[in-house]
């Protein structure tokens, strides 16, 4: 169906009038009464719904199978704009009957649409993609444009939900290209907000929040009003990027704001925010506000049976009482979680989601899971790594010349060599190329090595961690007790280390962008986050910030520097009684850079050659629980912001680190663009005096 959007005065005065001629109307005409009603009552889905069934039963009475049809898609539309799509399922199963027997093409459209939202929203991810499979190709087959972004849009959601991230980004951007090619559709501001989540999805959080701002940029400049629904989508997706980005307060703000508009419209996803404000109550430590917040949304999780929510609920329940040593609690919920678990993602939906992939022969969609691990390398980290082998490649290229140019100095002072030096030249080419294409096969399978290690572990370590939990229950005295509080702290330390090189392939492969970046904030946030690990109690923090030093560069990448320098000076910090820890951080100009120190009076690096200190896996004390990597990350991100980063003793034997950055990061980003240009322009021209100077051999040799 469709209809004028009214305002409520119009749409009251509307009402008023169906409503006095429905007692004196009889057959279709008080079928059309009520659909009418219907219609204009969807701001109170009740009544909606009530005018829908009596209509309904009028249509079955005087068999009117198009009203029935349409009146059972109505029944399960108000079902489930209440939040019970399993409600709703029956009804549009018998209106999809009966529209296919009759064969109205219209009616199966819409309720193709219903069937697929009803059957996600229940964890029946098959038959959910089979029917939103079913309405893209007939959309396709109409050049429905509007309706086929609806669809797109819909099948991204879906594979977001079952955590296929390429599929959903995929199908994200189909939609996105088809705004750009069909100016004037409705919902733009969707598009972007789901692009938005699915780069959150990614860990692509600045790129994220670009996103969000864009939906809320088109919405105050659009002459059409967005819905409220997405804009309070809009505000939980930001919420999650600045949560990712250990901005807190931000995005607990957001996702309150999400929270009541969705409970002033009276929607199932008010659930998720208030899911959302209990996580970011966990990121901080705060496990009684966890608790408290998470409660608010069980109850409505509870309530509506959405099976989404119920996991996400159940896992941080588990995870919350856990961190409250309430392991018979938690041991309650992580039972629960894997039971739902299990009966959502079974061996049985990967195979039935990949036979209804087969049917529609969809090309885009024919990924299964094994295929989706072997495409691991996407074309930004192929980006990422032939940055990285410009300089090997731009010294072959020289080496390649000037091999040539003896070699061929030689020929001349030799002619009887010419035959054998051909093929030198040849032999010593081959080599070259051979050794490019080794060192590109090297970097990529580091990548590779990289990305599967931080994803294939992290299951079985959840696993191991939840048994950890139902044993811990069961426990039998106190040295058992004790060997499985180690093997959990263990756990910990191997899932930190595992997210750390998850950090490392995504610092690889990210896409910089400058922006005004407020240091004060970022270092607060910091401090917010170590504040949630624990901090010596006794410690100090001092920041000296010089207020002119103005600094444009990528907060992102610069969090994850800032946060490592800051908790390892937390972390190596003297526990002696005759020293009072500080950790003090410095901001300011010299010579045109902006300089960033991080000193601290802890135990030093002293035992560490200074050469050795960036390097991956380099542990400089017991202390170390992430493997050596931190100060790698701090080193690789500094580098990538076009900076320095070095570590030196004060005359007070204090550990200092200093960082020199650009002050804006746009002016490095287009001198890389720029070198880049010039070095393919180099190596075309290499090539073709390399080709040339062959030609010239053959053709003396012949």
């Amino acid at each position: 169906w469709s209809s004028i959007p009214l305002n409520a005065q119009s749409t009251e005065s509307i009402i008023d009038s169906l409503r006095k001629v429905l007692p004196e109307s009889t057959g279709k005409d008080r079928y059309n009464t009520l659909f009418e009603l219907f219609k204009a009552s969807m701001n109170d889905l009740e009544s909606a719904k009530g005018y829908a069934f009596e209509a309904n039963q009028v249509a079955i009475s005087i068999k009117d199978s198009m009203g029935i049809v349409k009146s059972y898609n109505a029944i399960g539309h108000t079902i489930k704009e209440q939040g019970y799509p399993r409600l709703a399922i029956p009804y549009f199963e018998k209106g999809l009957a009966m529209a296919r027997e009759k064969r109205y093409t219209n009616q199966i459209k819409y309720i193709l649409n219903n069937l697929g939202t009803s059957y996600g929203r229940s964890a029946n991810y098959a038959k959910a993609l089979e029917y939103h499979l079913e309405s893209l190709q007939l959309r396709t087959k109409d050049k429905d444009t509007a309706a086929i972004s609806v669809v797109l849009n819909n099948i991204g959601v879906l594979y977001e939900d079952l955590g296929d991230y390429e599929n959903a980004s995929t199908y994200y951007q189909r939609n996105y290209d088809l705004f750009q090619l069909k100016k004037g559709l409705d919902a733009y501001q969707l598009c972007l907000i789901n692009l938005a989540d699915i780069n959150n999805a990614l860990r692509q959080f600045e790129k994220a929040k670009t996103y969000v701002r864009q939906a809320f940029d088109f919405c105050n400049t659009s002459s059409i009003a967005c819905d409220k629904s997405d804009l309070a989508l809009a505000h939980k997706v930001l919420g999650h990027a600045y949560l990712n980005t250990g901005e807190f307060v931000s995005a607990e703000q957001e996702f309150q704001t999400s929270a009541n508009i969705y409970t002033e419209l009276k929607q199932p996803d008010r659930i998720e925010s208030y899911y959302s404000l209990a996580l970011t109550r966990y990121s901080q430590g705060d496990y009684n506000g966890t608790l408290e917040k998470l409660r608010i949304s069980q109850t409505l999780a509870e309530e509506l049976e959405i099976p989404k929510f119920l996991l996400l609920n159940y896992k941080l329940f588990a995870d919350t009482y856990v961190k409250l040593n309430d392991f018979r609690r938690a041991s309650d919920y992580q039972k629960l979680y894997i039971k739902l678990n299990d009966e959502i993602y079974n061996a049985d939906l990967i195979k039935n989601i990949a036979l209804v992939q087969a049917e529609h022969q969809e090309e885009e969609n024919i990924r299964t899971i094994a295929a989706r691990d072997q495409e691991i390398v996407s074309r930004d980290a192929l980006l990422a790594a032939q940055r990285r082998e410009t300089l090997f490649l731009w010294a072959t290229i020289a080496l390649v010349a000037l091999v040539l140019f003896l070699l061929v100095n030689n020929w001349y002072n030799n002619r009887k060599d010419k035959v054998k030096l051909e093929h030198l030249i040849l032999d010593r080419t081959k080599q070259l190329v051979n050794s490019n294409q080794a060192y590109k096969k090297l970097n990529s399978e580091l990548d590779h090595f990289i990305y599967k290690t931080s994803h294939d572990i992290q299951g079985p370590l959840r696993s191991l961690k939840g048994l950890i939990s139902l044993a811990q229950i069961e426990k039998a005295d106190e040295n058992i007790t004790a060997y499985l509080q180690k093997l959990d702290f263990t756990a910990d330390r191997l899932n930190q280390i595992l997210k750390r090189l998850q950090t490392v392939n995504d610092i690889n492969t990210i896409k910089l962008n400058a922006e005004s970046v407020d240091l004060k904030l970022i270092i607060d946030d910091i401090l917010i986050l170590e504040r949630g690990k624990g901090i010596p109690s006794r410690m100090k923090f001092i920041l000296n910030l010089d207020e002119h030093a103005l600094l444009r560069s990528n907060r992102f990448v610069l969090s994850i520097v800032l946060e490592n320098l800051i908790d390892n000076a937390i972390k190596y910090y003297n526990d002696s009684e005759r020293v009072d820890p500080f950790v003090k951080i410095t901001i300011g100009k010299s010579n045109g850079s902006i300089l960033i120190k991080v000193t601290d009076n802890g135990i030093g690096f002293s035992k560490v050659p200074k050469e050795e200190i960036f390097r991956m896996f380099m542990r400089a004390s017991e202390r170390s629980q992430t493997g050596g990597i931190g100060l790698y990350l701090a080193k690789l991100c500094t580098e990538k912001l076009g900076g320095t980063i070095n570590m030196d003793m004060t005359p007070e034997q204090f550990t200092e680190f200093s960082i020199l950055l650009p002050p804006d990061l746009q002016t490095v980003l287009n001198e890389r663009e720029e070198a880049e240009r010039e070095m393919e322009l180099v190596r075309e021209k290499l090539q073709k005096k390399v080709q040339k100077n062959f030609k010239e051999i053959r053709k003396a040799s012949a």
